[in-house]
């Protein structure tokens, strides 16, 4: 018996050798996204000084490559070339290599994201970059085949080998832009902010859009919330209808497309095509926590049922596939499974017509748009019939539910799980479900509970960073739960997140806060510009902005103009890429008002404020009057009183919503 024992031990270790030809030092990480790099025939590392200090030992260039979990191409090039034993030879003899999941770590992905952008003019992931040994970059790239790969690897090896005087002034000229792209040279004289510095930027603007089917112009199509938030209160403030009906074009596109999940919810990462028609098939949390504050704002303004449905949607399918047992949210789904990508997500005609009864009645209600010459992308049509539509989905869902899953990554982001506070915040004002509310204080104190002196990256990960993301985020969702709880600890808490992010992050000689704190990188980041999530600085000027009138402290709304005027220039320049920073703009350019409801019956009438979309007005309740400053001397006990203010000035308090909106 313990002959045949030994025998079966030592067969499932010879097949675990088999399994596992290959072991680097990936294997020590917590990433999913490294671990899956762990078992490739390159000698990976993770980043570190070490290892920057060996590549300068051995003169060798290094290796920077850069991804995340759910990123297809990533996991595309990781099977062409990192799994090839002819790749990793040439990696291995002449290159210290080194794996980033940029989930982890933001701010060296944001460093040579930048560098990617100056040499080719646009990003992506992976991210691969070939740099010195201190590392400066000398080459930047994203995707390449294995041939393309070997010749890059070559090439460069041979330049750094033969002349080494001419790959480092080449590097150094990419350092240099670098560390110019971080910085932003503040105006010597600031102008004040004007209504038609704003027109000029939006008629720029105006040129870049797809008039016909939404969006930004292009034949790839991104979710973009910042600029779907701004032009939702432009439009408003401006009266300006070409851009409340470009929005509405965007927003009904996506929400329609086959960009959207409209099976199990949730938006996929972005489109392939101009028509928001073939997604690229991962889901992130920190766009769809965006998307449904834009959509349930949508729904306060134009009152489609469809918003609301894609906003509840998004947020069950966040709750249902994203949840962690720790309490926060996890970061992505994966586009691929064993069958391939977005195998999960698609459908055969047979397969529709089995699950639904007749093809008749899928074409009543759904776009069919080809993937494959099989394989279909759903979409759904503008006269869809919304009852019919709920029983069709969940028959789909049902019949989906028996496929191979993709893979979720556990991975829990502050930042992101910050967003997802403000996205239940939106939702609670649009709709009024208490579930909401009650998430929204889970989250958040899950967030503030995990905050142990400094916000963690990565709450529960043993490895970690700071990161202005985070507490930029997380100040935000303080800022937005006193808004709709009228609870004043949560005003405090932003105010301490603020300081904290003062503390670490500030840098007086530039006016703007680091990125992060990272000293062995080639240069601090400053990111001023949005891209899928809003600009650490610029959304910190918007909290800065909103603490000045909550506390009525001056300081944080010098801090707030100071900032502002250092943006400003580049979001008129670059209006598309600095929607958050336009945003805060709108405040000082248009009347910005408080409604203050204080009373017994504070909160029933705050609520039936947020039925009227009203940007540019910051609305705040308290039921005893002791919930900040802006209630001093304003509490009644025999009647609740509703008080239109600006710039310290308020009109006649008034006991009527209708009457506190005719103010507005």
């Amino acid at each position: 018996m313990m002959r045949w024992f030994f025998l079966f031990f030592t067969l499932v270790s010879f097949a675990q050798e088999q399994q596992f030809k290959y072991t680097n030092s990936l294997i020590e990480e917590e990433s999913a996204y490294l671990l899956d790099h762990a078992h490739n025939p390159i000698n990976w590392q993770a980043w570190s000084e070490a290892a920057l200090e060996h590549a300068q030992e051995e003169s060798k260039l290094v290796v920077i490559s850069i991804g995340y979990a759910s990123c297809h191409w990533c996991h595309v090039m990781a099977e062409e070339s990192f799994e090839d034993e002819e790749v990793a030879q040439v990696m291995n003899a002449h290159f210290i290599s080194i794996k980033v999941d940029r989930e982890e770590r933001p701010d060296i992905d944001q460093v040579y994201m930048t560098a990617l952008q100056l040499i080719k003019g646009q990003g992506g992931w992976p991210l691969n970059v070939i740099a010195l040994p201190d590392g400066r970059p000398l080459y930047a790239g994203t995707y390449h085949t294995k041939s393309q790969w070997i010749q890059v690897l070559k090439k460069l090896n041979e330049l750094y080998t033969s002349q080494p005087e001419k790959a480092v002034a080449f590097a150094d000229n990419i350092t240099k832009g670098v560390q110019q792209a971080a910085l932003i040279e503040p105006e010597a004289e600031p102008k004040a902010f004007t209504k038609s510095d704003l027109q000029d930027a939006l008629a720029g603007w105006k040129n870049q859009w797809d008039t016909e089917y939404g969006g930004n112009s292009g034949e790839q199509k991104f979710m973009l919330p910042a600029s779907l938030s701004f032009l939702m209160d432009y439009a408003v403030l401006s009266k300006d209808t070409e851009a409340l009906e470009h929005l509405e074009r965007t927003l009904d596109a996506m929400a329609s497309g086959g960009v959207y999940d409209h099976v199990g919810g949730g938006f996929f990462r972005y489109a392939t095509d101009r028509k928001w028609q073939i997604p690229h098939f991962e889901k992130m949390l920190y766009d769809n926590a965006q998307l449904v504050g834009v959509y349930a704002k949508a729904y306060r303004l134009f009152k489609k049922e469809a918003y609301k449905h894609i906003a509840v949607q998004t947020l069950q399918f966040i709750e249902n596939e994203l949840k962690s047992e720790s309490g926060g949210f996890k970061s992505s789904i994966r586009a691929d499974t064993d069958e391939g990508e977005g195998a999960y997500y698609t459908w055969t005609k047979n397969q529709l017509e089995s699950t639904l009864g007749s093809f008749k009645e899928v074409e009543e209600n759904f776009e069919l748009y080809p993937f494959t010459t099989e394989n279909y992308v759903l979409g759904i049509q503008s006269s869809v019939n919304w009852t019919q539509l709920q029983n069709q989905l969940a028959k789909l869902n049902k019949t989906r539910a028996s496929r191979p899953k993709p893979l979720t990554d556990d991975k829990v982001i502050s930042s992101w799980n910050a967003l997802l506070v403000t996205a239940y915040t939106e939702a609670y004002k649009a709709f009024q479900d208490e579930d909401y509310l009650k998430e929204a204080e889970q989250l958040f104190t899950y967030l503030a509970l995990a905050d142990a002196g400094e916000l963690q990256h990565l709450p529960s990960a043993q490895q970690n960073g700071v990161y202005l993301e985070d507490y930029t985020y997380l100040t935000r969702a303080a800022l937005d739960m006193y808004l709709i709880s009228g609870e004043i600890a949560y005003a405090e808490k932003a105010g301490v997140l603020f300081k904290k992010a003062q503390d670490l992050f500030f840098e007086p000689s530039t006016g703007l806060f680091r990125y992060g704190q990272s000293k062995n990188l080639i240069t601090p980041i400053f990111k001023t510009d949005d891209d899928v999530m809003p600009s650490p600085n610029a959304l910190m000027t918007f909290n800065a902005f909103e603490l000045s009138k909550i506390s009525g402290l001056e300081s944080y709304r010098t801090t707030a103009e100071a900032m502002l005027k250092i943006i400003k220039p580049k979001a008129l320049q670059y209006p598309a890429n600095y929607s958050t920073a336009l945003r805060v703009q709108l405040g000082y350019v248009y009347p910005y008002y408080e409604c203050v409801v204080v009373g017994n019956e504070a909160e029933t009438r705050t609520k039936e404020i947020w039925n009227t979309y009203l940007p540019n007005v910051l609305t705040a309740f308290s039921k005893t009057g002791k919930d900040g400053p802006l209630f001093e001397n304003r509490y009644d006990p025999e009647e609740t009183y509703i008080y239109v203010c600006q710039e310290t000035f308020c009109k006649l308090p008034v006991t009527v919503v209708s009457e506190a909106l005719k103010q507005l």
